[in-house]
């Protein structure tokens, strides 16, 4: 996601460790964004998939709630990336 770019450009000098971004944190979010979007693009095309690519990435992102909650631009770009890849598949047909 374009947000997730932008995060990793702009930095502020940090008061304490907390407060410093750990380094994979941005870079990993896009690229469980980038695959998601991928495997979302094989389900609509019709293409075979393993659905356990899409859990592992999710349950990735669960583990690193902690670390994505003390970043608050970091939290308020999560919520894109829930309704794209999550809230979708609660809804009923």
């Amino acid at each position: 996601m374009q947000e997730f770019k932008k995060l990793r450009a702009c930095g502020k000098k940090a008061k304490s460790p907390k407060d410093v971004k750990p380094v994979h944190l941005v870079p990993f979010l896009t690229y469980a964004d980038t695959n998601l979007r991928e495997y979302t693009a094989k389900v609509t095309s019709g293409e075979p998939v393993d659905w356990r690519i899409k859990e592992a990435l999710l349950l990735l992102v669960g583990h690193l709630a902690d670390e994505i909650d003390r970043f608050p631009d970091i939290r308020n770009n999560m919520q894109d990336f829930f309704k794209t890849h999550v809230i979708q598949e609660l809804s009923s047909q």
